[in-house]
């Protein structure tokens, strides 16, 4: 499969002049029409635990859906180099989810994947993990102790999630040779005593307990920070309002809860949010062949605005015209939340911001624009 490659770096990093910093070059990876972007919809809602079904096709103002797609990939990934043991991985980098894991020598059905030697560590007795993916996928394994590095961050004694076995869909879909999660730790699914995962264990060392995710590598300016609903494990946030194309005498909206999620690519809100975007685009309509909101590719996009606190996010219209789909239409990069009442915001919001990730006494998420 040929990919585009952006990079981007991703740092557990301190901002005081004349300290270190660390950091880590993450690259997203990008398929080109090999997939079809219905599967990124569908896997994306169906990793927050929920089931789309189809829809006939209609108007956007009568409701959206998605019909039930066959996978061939998985969601668009963050990875980066991380030495695990003494083999350097490249891991997909998840901050929904919160762990650590790797193939193996012994995984069944392993692919072309650089695998962790198990040798190194030393094995959990009687601890195992097991984590399902949003195609049905599953992977699970063995708990081992080992050194594990990020971009010069070092935690020895790192919990390490070797895989014993994989699903077909994981192993084939699956870019990177694992994943490193960097949700918050109450999320983790090792039995039968959850483990700290690698930013709950470097952030001591730290002179800031932060992470920041940016697709440029120089800091922004001032950041403004917002406070965390952690119920879930997750990085989730309340924005303040949103408006379409400028935040003047045009389309705005009320603000809304949104989880962070740098292992799928699409922004998913509420119907409300969909509609009001959407009718900026001429013949915008939800397609029940396709099953997800199509516009016309000879059309830009208007930017989508969203104000958190004093900053406000552009997330900008080209990378709303997600994917052609050959007909003249493109896939839109905002879809709709099918009524299950979760806003998720994906790489295409990650691309527009400087977020910080910072959990020292509670979590809080801080953004800026790019440098």
């Amino acid at each position: 499969m040929h990919s585009r490659i952006i990079h981007m770096s991703l740092c557990f990093c301190l901002f005081n002049a004349g300290t270190r910093s660390w950091y880590t070059h993450v690259w997203l990876v990008t398929p080109v029409v090999s997939w079809h972007p219905t599967t990124d919809y569908h896997n994306a809602l169906k990793k927050y635990g929920y089931n789309p079904k189809p829809i006939v096709t209609g108007p956007i103002s009568n409701g959206t859906g998605s019909v039930v797609a066959n996978p061939t990939r998985l969601d668009r990934e963050y990875r980066a180099p991380v030495i695990v043991g003494k083999n350097t991985l490249l891991l997909n980098f998840d901050t929904t989810h919160d762990e650590l894991w790797v193939f193996t020598k012994g995984t069944e059905g392993l692919g072309a994947h650089n695998v962790y030697d198990t040798r190194t560590g030393n094995q959990l007795t009687g601890y195992t993990w097991s984590l399902n993916y949003g195609d049905g996928g599953n992977v699970r394994g063995l708990v081992y102790k080992d050194k594990v590095e990020v971009g010069g961050a070092v935690v020895f004694g790192q919990t390490v999630e070797a895989a014993q076995y994989a699903s077909p869909s994981v192993t084939y879909n699956m870019e990177g040779d694992g994943a490193l999660g960097l949700a918050l730790s109450s999320n983790n699914q090792i039995h039968p005593i959850p483990q700290n995962n690698f930013f709950e264990n470097v952030k001591g060392s730290l002179k800031e307990p932060l992470f920041a995710v940016s697709l440029k590598h120089h800091r922004p300016g001032e950041i403004d920070f917002t406070s965390v609903n952690t119920d879930r494990g997750l990085w989730q946030f309340m924005t303040d309002e949103y408006c379409v194309r400028d935040c003047g005498d045009f389309a705005r909206g009320m603000g809304f809860s949104a989880v962070l999620d740098s292992a799928i690519s699409l922004i998913i809100v509420n119907h409300e949010v969909v509609t009001n975007y959407y009718s900026f685009i001429p013949d915008a309509h939800f397609s029940g062949a396709v099953g997800g909101i199509v516009f016309p590719c000879n059309i830009d996009p208007p930017d989508l605005i969203i104000k958190i606190g004093n900053y406000a996010a552009t997330v900008s219209g080209e990378y709303i015209k997600y994917a052609e789909l050959g007909d003249g239409y493109c896939f839109g990069g905002i879809q709709s939340d099918n009524g299950y009442g979760i806003n998720i915001l994906g790489s295409i919001f990650f691309k527009g911001s400087y977020i910080v990730f910072a959990n020292d006494k509670k979590p809080l998420l801080g953004f800026a624009a790019q440098a």
